[in-house]
């Protein structure tokens, strides 16, 4: 009778427990109400990042890392992306335009996104840091994975895929995990031939003091712009 009695205890502490975690668990719609309530009070982010690059026919990784600033106003959003290691390089993202600085050649390479698919993927790092739910539903197909643990911090798990059909040529699918206070912790972009980025974000602030100067390439005198798609 005790065997009998412990087993019914345990079974029904299971289902209780079970019954709490689903009670609890964020919806979809969840989330995507507080993007738009954190979208609502965000104007600037720094962090520190890692950019790996997986190159799939190799099945080969190269991992940058430094640091990231960003600025937005309204659906402007401008953003520094510095590498210290292994090579220093400094990447710009405003609007359509990306400028690449390589210090140790002294170039500065400018690229269109709107005729350079290849530097789309690029940018995807500011998604999330200030979009909204409503945006990413204009934007993506959205499937909630769900609750995740990213080196011991809780995540929220978001699949995304690119309803544009240009987009669709370059990016397969797009992860975001979310922390929970709705800024991504880590972000991996995924492109049709198997490639994909990772961003990984560490020591993240929301809405430090920044000025249009901090997100701009700081270029010494005599380098020459170098348009890569004119």
């Amino acid at each position: 009778m005790r065997l009998v009695y412990r087993s019914f205890a345990c079974l029904a502490a299971a289902l209780f427990s079970l019954a709490a975690a689903n009670a609890t668990a964020p919806t979809l719609k969840d989330v995507l109400n507080r993007m738009d309530a954190a979208a609502a009070n965000f104007h600037a982010m720094s962090a520190d990042i890692s950019k790996t690059q997986h190159t799939a026919v190799l099945n080969d990784n190269s991992t940058d890392t430094g640091s990231v600033k960003m600025i937005k106003t309204g659906k402007s959003v401008t953003a520094l992306m510095d590498i210290a290691k292994p090579d220093p390089k400094a990447y710009e993202y405003e609007g359509r335009k990306v400028r690449i600085y390589y210090p140790n050649m002294k170039q500065v390479d400018v690229y269109d996104v709107g005729k350079s698919g290849e530097q789309l993927a690029g940018q995807f790092f500011t998604l999330g840091f200030g979009t909204s739910g409503k945006d990413l539903e204009k934007n993506y197909n959205i499937q909630l994975v769900g609750p995740e643990t990213l080196s011991g911090q809780n995540t929220t798990h978001l699949a995304l895929t690119p309803k544009a059909g240009e987009a669709q040529k370059v990016i397969k699918q797009v992860d975001l995990w979310l922390s929970d206070v709705n800024y991504p912790v880590q972000e991996k972009v995924l492109e049709p031939s198997g490639d994909y980025l990772l961003f990984v974000y560490k020591n993240v602030q929301i809405n430090p003091s920044l000025t249009a100067q901090d997100v701009k390439l700081k270029l010494p005198n005599g380098v020459k712009p170098n348009n890569v798609n004119k």
